[in-house]
């Protein structure tokens, strides 16, 4: 075919991002594709992304999904995993206005694994076009040879490609904002709990780190953690206080963590999970503005490959109430009234926690407002130990056992219905 120019280079072995360097530097179309050789794409696959990328002249690319798959040895093919649930930045599945090269830059050579990543980070945090399309644009064939065989995350370079975000972030911020001031205000404790968070908890902390309100402290308590959860935490350097201790559980951790705070308030946030910029000071305005003891928000929900970029055009009809400790905002001293939380529990330490809150008549406010993303993923609490009704019941048990005794001792607990903001939230969820 004459409209097809096939040209062969030879270099040394530099790595696959060498390699499309070199095929980048040596193009001379207006458009560029990847594709490694044991993978391949769908028929007309370039036609579509290409009209895609010429209806709005300022989108630098179009991107597909990317459809993992085996061939047998009969010639039948399985396809393995939703294609929208695979890692989101396959170069393959993609089409590029060459000129994104000269702002973005070219692949990170110095990564063995994680240029992809790395690659779209850096075009994301430049706020350049990109379109994202509803459907398969690329096949991965798995085979065994393959270069991630046999990788895990880490290994794939996570906690190096987000040590490079972290300190674009950082140069960014200190180059366009002024420094955030404490303004005197007080001072807010975050614990973040984390036994085997390696893949997840700096993201997490980062979310925190972006927060608009100062001064904050954050503790992590690592929980007798056996994977790389420590090298994830040495990123942050002085940011972070980190405590140690035997794995006691999400409950224990937290209890620690309160003990060795130094704030008048306390939030949570598990290892898994990310806040909305505006989090604490939302919550702080209102907490600081009434008699409330804790302040609640809304609660979206999202995979591991949510995050907060996303999650900031979500609106508050996006999010449900869930008394989950990371969309809350407490009153150290409410925890002298309460009590801890109880470390003999593996799951529900949070619903059973609230339970004794309300039955001490501590004062709640709920918020129309998302503050937390809850990500779903195969190593939650809930996904570990399931989250059927049956677990809850010795809960709901205990906790109406303690309301008997307390109204035969002429004491009222007051129904969900009245806590204040739950009726505005509910009508707003209505209308």
């Amino acid at each position: 075919d004459a409209s097809v120019d096939v040209r062969y280079i030879h270099q040394e072995n530099t790595g696959p991002s060498g390699a499309r360097n070199k095929g980048i530097l040596n193009a001379s179309g207006s458009y560029i594709a990847f594709l490694d050789v044991d993978d391949y794409w769908p028929d007309d696959n370039l036609t579509t992304l290409f009209h895609e990328l010429c209806e709005e002249k300022e989108t630098m690319v179009v991107q597909g999904f990317a459809q993992v798959v085996r061939h047998l040895k009969d010639d039948a093919v399985q396809y393995i995993g939703n294609p929208k649930e695979s890692f989101p930045f396959y170069i393959g599945a993609s089409l590029y206005r060459s000129e994104v090269f000269n702002q973005v830059g070219l692949f990170d050579t110095s990564l063995k694994y994680g240029e992809d990543t790395d690659w779209y980070n850096r075009l994301i945090e430049l706020g350049l076009g990109y379109k994202r399309l509803d459907q398969t644009s690329l096949f991965v064939r798995r085979h065994g040879k393959n270069m991630t065989e046999g990788k895990d995350l880490v290994d794939l370079g996570v906690l190096q490609v987000f040590k490079k975000k972290l300190e674009r972030d950082r140069t960014r911020a200190q180059a366009t904002s002024p420094q955030k001031e404490a303004n005197n205000k007080p001072l807010i404790s975050v614990v973040i709990p984390v036994f085997n968070g390696e893949l997840f908890v700096a993201e997490a902390i980062d979310s925190v780190l972006k927060q608009d309100f100062r001064p904050i402290e954050i503790i992590v308590v690592n929980d007798g953690s056996t994977d790389r959860t420590s090298e994830a935490l040495a990123i942050f350097g002085d940011d972070i206080r980190v405590i140690n201790q035997p794995n006691s559980g999400v409950a224990q951790a937290r209890n620690v963590g309160v003990e060795a705070s130094n704030g008048d308030y306390i939030s949570f946030l598990d290892a898994d999970d990310l806040w909305h910029p505006t989090k604490l000071a939302v919550q702080f305005t209102q907490i600081n503005a009434g008699d409330a003891d804790i302040i609640v928000g809304l609660t979206a929900t999202s995979g591991l490959d949510g995050d907060i970029e996303e999650f900031t055009n979500l609106t508050p009809q996006s999010g449900v109430l869930s008394m989950n400790p990371g969309a809350a905002l407490f009153r150290k001293n409410v925890f002298e009234l309460v009590g801890s939380f109880d470390r003999q529990m593996s799951i529900y330490e949070d619903v059973d926690w609230f339970f004794r809150a309300r039955e001490a008549k501590v004062k709640i406010n709920v918020i129309n407002a998302l503050v937390l993303i809850n990500r779903q993923h195969k190593q939650t609490v809930t996904s570990i130990y399931g989250s059927n009704a049956k677990q809850l019941l010795p809960r709901f048990r205990a906790s109406l056992k303690r309301r008997k005794h307390a109204l035969e001792g002429n004491m009222r607990i007051e129904q969900l219905s009245q806590i204040d903001g739950i009726k505005d939230l509910l009508n707003d969820k209505n209308d």
